[in-house]
């Protein structure tokens, strides 16, 4: 493991203590929870994006858009 020192504003050491309290845990745990909370939204988030700017792609794509309209046309 690594230490770290950081400094946060009163209200948000006290916020945190006081959850970790209530989950029974220590207030480093509840940290590291935090971080690893958030380290795995912005990865979901960077995913997602990856994703939106693949479906913006296909809509530009004119022989993903033929294949599709041929597909399309099957189950009519």
């Amino acid at each position: 493991m690594t230490t770290l020192s950081i400094v946060l504003p009163k209200a948000l050491a006290l916020a945190s203590k006081q959850a970790a309290k209530q989950l029974g845990i220590s207030h480093a745990e509840f940290i590291r929870q935090a971080i690893a909370h958030e380290l795995n939204h912005l990865q979901i988030k960077r995913e997602q994006q990856a994703m939106l700017q693949a479906f913006a792609a296909m809509k530009k794509n004119s022989e993903y858009l033929a294949d599709l309209s041929e597909l399309d046309k099957g189950f009519d």
